[in-house]
């Protein structure tokens, strides 16, 4: 009789009849994965402090307070170490279910992590973090994070647990000390279940942002039709030849001297003027030196219908005015 009475002690003083048991959870071995460094045997794809603390409580499923913490490697090691003879162990669990997974609580005993009471750990979430009371004004929009903190009313003063995943209106949850071990319960309709008392959130930044909208591609700019580079053939250059210079100027100006030669010297326009050769060599003088008609002077030598330089053409002339003068 005794110890039946042992046992409806421990479901009532540490569990809430609103519970009911989660038979169809079944572990993921790549979620459940132990990790071999110490202190932790959180699931190797963890990608969230909250993911970790939920992989090692989960870890320790169906397992009493003698085997909890049996596979860590390292400090805080067993559960069982930090309890006495008989004793509720569900807020110890989860204290030590934080400790393990490198999220302590403060405040506690052994150096401060281990909090042995559910009003005191509520005590903490809402000094130390965040608490959301049932009834309160975000009671209805709030919702849980897997790692939250879990309590629950009853008669024996209140009972802990953990919070596993929201699944529309049931809320899964990991408790220690239900039947004297660990188990995966579940709350339908979870926001009216009585018994809650409210949950504690650690605020380890592990709120998922909800999935952006399916877009789809963005639509490429329209370019209408490529345009064709023009391969039209260079002009070719043009190769005609440079226009002649313009020689009248020149002519002009021969014509002028000569009709200055003819003015100034009508005798050498008859051809009686006598011109002495300059260069040594040059061809025979006509009789008696003088210039025929149509000839011209250049250089001192009678070269036909040659243009003479204008120079040597004006001091000739000059010569042959002074000669006539002296006459």
């Amino acid at each position: 009789m005794g110890r039946w009475l042992g046992v409806w002690v421990l479901l009532v003083g540490c569990a809430p009849a609103e519970l009911d048991d989660d038979p169809g959870f079944a572990h993921d071995p790549s979620e459940a994965s132990r990790d071999p460094g110490p202190g932790s045997r959180a699931r190797a794809s963890a990608a969230s402090p909250c993911d970790q603390i939920v992989a090692l409580a989960v870890a320790e499923e169906n397992r009493g307070p003698s085997a909890v913490g049996q596979d860590l490697t390292g400090y805080p090691g067993k559960l069982s170490s930090y309890l006495s003879a008989g004793e509720a162990w569900c807020s110890e669990f989860v204290s030590w279910v934080y400790k393990a997974a490198g999220y302590p609580l403060s405040g506690g005993s052994q150096g401060g992590w281990m909090i042995k009471d559910s009003v005191s750990l509520r005590t903490w979430f809402q000094k130390q973090s965040e608490w959301v009371a049932k009834g309160s004004a975000s009671w209805s929009t709030f919702t849980p994070e897997p790692g939250d903190f879990i309590r629950y009313n009853n008669s024996s003063g209140g009972h802990s647990g953990m919070v596993r995943e929201v699944s529309g209106t049931t809320l899964l949850t990991v408790e220690g000390n239900v039947n004297n071990k660990v188990m995966l319960l579940k709350l339908q309709s979870w926001r009216s279940v009585s018994s809650i008392d409210g949950i504690g959130r650690r605020k380890l930044g592990c709120t998922v942002p909800p999935p952006s909208p399916d877009l789809g591609p963005a639509p490429k700019p329209d370019l209408g039709p490529a345009s064709k580079p023009d391969l039209k053939p260079a002009p070719k250059p043009d190769l005609k030849s440079p226009p002649l210079p313009d020689l009248g100027a020149d002519r002009r100006r021969s014509d002028g001297v000569s009709s200055l030669r003819d003015s100034l010297a009508p005798d050498h326009a008859a051809g009686t003027i006598p011109i002495e050769r300059a260069e040594a060599g040059a061809p025979p003088a006509r009789p008696n030196g003088n210039l025929a008609s149509g000839e011209a002077l250049h250089g001192g030598c009678a070269l036909a219908s040659a243009p003479c330089p204008d120079l040597l053409v004006l001091a000739l002339l000059g010569l042959a005015y002074l000669g006539r003068r002296r006459r």
